[in-house]
């Protein structure tokens, strides 16, 4: 099975979000940046991080985006 990373991180934006850790994430959006897979990751006051999740399956990208904002 081909999974949509665009389509998972679109869903999992709402249910971050709910969490302690996510309560200040104002998106998470999927992109490619110089050829890698990454999360840009989008706080309510603008600041921004980036989560590199190249070669990811749904599940372990994810993991990869928790362990950013713990």
């Amino acid at each position: 099975m081909k999974e949509n990373k665009k389509k998972i991180v679109e869903s999992f934006t709402p249910v971050i979000r709910q969490t302690r850790a996510g309560s200040d994430v104002a998106r998470l959006e999927y992109c490619l940046k110089n050829g890698d897979e990454v999360v840009d990751v989008t706080f309510v006051n603008g600041m921004h991080t980036w989560c590199n999740v190249t070669g990811d399956s749904g599940a372990a990208m994810l993991r990869d985006i928790i362990k950013r904002l713990m």
